[in-house]
């Protein structure tokens, strides 16, 4: 069985390791003045294995309003780079996703884990997006939970 702990670690590990990327994203133009969005590559962490990296560039986008989590307003003009990692925890019959949003507009250097609290993993954009739009490269994670509230998977792990 794996620990919560280490669980909690891989995601900062994944996102962390992405975050790293995101200054030399900066750097890594198409010659326009634009950061590329592509050409990732995982970090190699004890105890994980990488399933897929994805990465979709984000131009204009827009964070709908979700009342009920929070977020009363949209977020509008949103520039950033959603890398999105799965990984496993061999032997532990888990998939875990994790969401990175990289700044491609004035990164601030600051790298934020964000997620849920008492039972609840990663919210996603509606986490991401208010942080991203101030120059933070994020991260929230689902945990490797079926749902954003099911505590029984959790104490499966611990």
């Amino acid at each position: 069985m794996i620990k919560i702990s280490a669980v909690a670690s891989t995601i900062c590990s994944v996102g962390l390791g992405m975050a790293v990327s995101a200054k030399p994203l900066q750097d890594r133009g198409d010659g326009n003045g634009r950061a590329l969005c592509s050409g990732f590559t995982p970090p190699i962490l004890d105890g994980a294995y990488i399933l897929s990296v994805t990465s979709t560039e984000l131009r204009n986008y827009t964070v709908p309003a979700a009342p009920i989590l929070g977020l009363l307003n949209p977020i509008p003009s949103v520039n950033v780079c959603n890398v999105n990692v799965t990984y496993t925890h061999p032997g532990a019959n888990d998939t875990v996703a994790v969401q990175i949003w990289l700044p491609l507009d004035n990164y601030n250097g600051v790298f934020v884990s964000v997620g849920g609290s008492a039972w609840a993993a990663g919210l996603g954009e509606i986490s991401l997006a208010p942080l991203a739009i101030q120059g933070y490269a994020a991260v929230s994670s689902d945990a490797g939970l079926a749902g954003p509230f099911i505590p029984q998977a959790i104490g499966l792990l611990s």
